[in-house]
């Protein structure tokens, strides 16, 4: 849900899952949160790479900014293909999340029609109470 960050397009697809939904039914899903945050970072940083087995190397790196006005987390990232030293392929990725904090998704869920709304903190079913779980599970019935 964290990948909608236009909130009109995840009320839509939230709307649409209660719709599917069978009286006592039940829609489950996560959610990032502000804690899960990264630092702003103006220039790209190598997060992984790994060995492909024709011997290349594949890179990921990435920058990030967090606009606080909207909670989108922008990550841009660069994926490159190397053989050697030599760069044999780039693509560019502008990935988009919107972190949430505890209390802006419920009233949403409640605003679609959601009866009764769970939040949790991790999948030992501990229930959230602060935004300092790095997901909240959302149990949603109707």
């Amino acid at each position: 849900i964290s990948l909608f960050t236009d909130m009109g397009s995840c009320r839509r697809v939230l709307s649409k899952m209660k719709s599917l939904l069978k009286e006592g039914g039940k829609f489950v899903f996560a959610a990032d949160t502000v804690a899960d945050r990264c630092p702003d970072s103006e220039v790209y940083k190598e997060g992984v790479a790994v060995e492909t087995k024709e011997k290349y190397r594949l890179v990921l790196s990435s920058k990030s900014r967090y606009d606080e006005a909207s909670h989108t987390q922008f990550s841009p990232s660069l994926y490159e293909l190397y053989d050697g030293e030599t760069l044999l392929q780039r693509e560019e990725m502008d990935f988009q999340t919107h972190l949430y904090e505890l209390g802006e998704m419920e009233a949403i869920l409640r605003e679609i029609g959601f009866a009764d709304v769970t939040v949790y903190s991790s999948f030992a079913k501990e229930i959230a109470e602060a935004n300092d779980a790095e997901m909240f599970l959302y149990e949603c019935g109707v």
